[in-house]
């Protein structure tokens, strides 16, 4: 598992109430219902500070930060 992705996924379990045991990789999150808009925008920042991925906003879609792969995908592309 690479460094990006084991380290959303300490920030999901640490800070919402998605059961990474029951949530496989590919599970949409905020679609599903699994994580609310708060937790988006706690995820997002999360991603700006400690990754140092910068959000735009003009260029995201929901299908880039609704699972654990997309999310680790956008970092590691950027």
């Amino acid at each position: 598992m690479s460094e990006t992705k084991q380290r959303i996924k300490s920030f999901l379990s640490q800070e919402t109430d998605v059961d990474l045991e029951t949530v496989g990789d590919e599970e949409a999150l905020f679609t599903s219902g699994l994580i609310d808009s708060y937790s988006l925008i706690e995820l997002l920042s999360f991603l700006e500070s400690e990754l140092g991925f910068e959000v735009d906003f003009g260029e995201l879609n929901v299908d880039d930060f609704d699972t654990i792969q997309a999310l680790t995908n956008l970092v590691d592309a950027k």
